[in-house]
């Protein structure tokens, strides 16, 4: 499948033009959409809702539903506008890994007061979406944890579907 270009397209060929998919019903030059040379396969839709990073959770802050703030060394997404104190009812916890083995001791620094002041840490500065997973970008240029969301879009979709009955 191509876009769409000003150029003869013979039948059968699939293109994507204005957002809906489309087949050739016979040689044609004219585009999709006004006459009957093509036939819809797939329409444009309506783009769905997305999550927005809204950084750390503050009290006097309005949130909406599908707002992702972080609370002490957690996440958590608005399950609905004006959810109130988080965490609470109308707040989902994303979920969280467990905490990793202790590492070898390092080197012993340097003798006297203080030693030299080390290079920052990384923080996040951005994330990256793959499907049903976000990965997190890392101020110095590496990518953080891979966070996957499908089982929290399950159970939301779950839990709108009971409220719904």
């Amino acid at each position: 499948m191509t876009e769409w270009t000003d150029r003869v397209h013979y039948r059968g060929d699939l293109v994507h033009h204005c957002g809906s998919t489309w087949q050739a019903t016979k040689d044609t030059a004219k585009p999709p959409g006004k006459i009957d040379d093509w036939r819809l396969i797939a329409a444009a839709g309506v783009a769905g809702a997305a999550m927005t990073i809204r950084g750390t959770y503050a009290a006097d802050t309005t949130y909406r539903a599908l707002d992702v703030v972080t609370l002490d060394y957690g996440w958590f997404v608005a399950r609905v506008d004006n959810p109130g104190r988080c965490p609470g009812p109308d707040w989902q916890a994303g979920p969280v890994g467990r905490r990793g083995d202790k590492g070898p001791k390092g080197e012993r620094g340097e003798s006297g007061p203080q030693g030299p002041a080390g290079k920052s840490a990384p923080h996040w500065i951005g994330v990256k979406a793959d499907g049903y997973s976000l990965t997190a970008v890392m101020s110095d240029g590496t990518v953080g944890p891979r966070i996957a969301l499908q089982p929290l879009f399950e159970q939301f979709d779950a839990e709108l579907r009971l409220r719904s009955k």
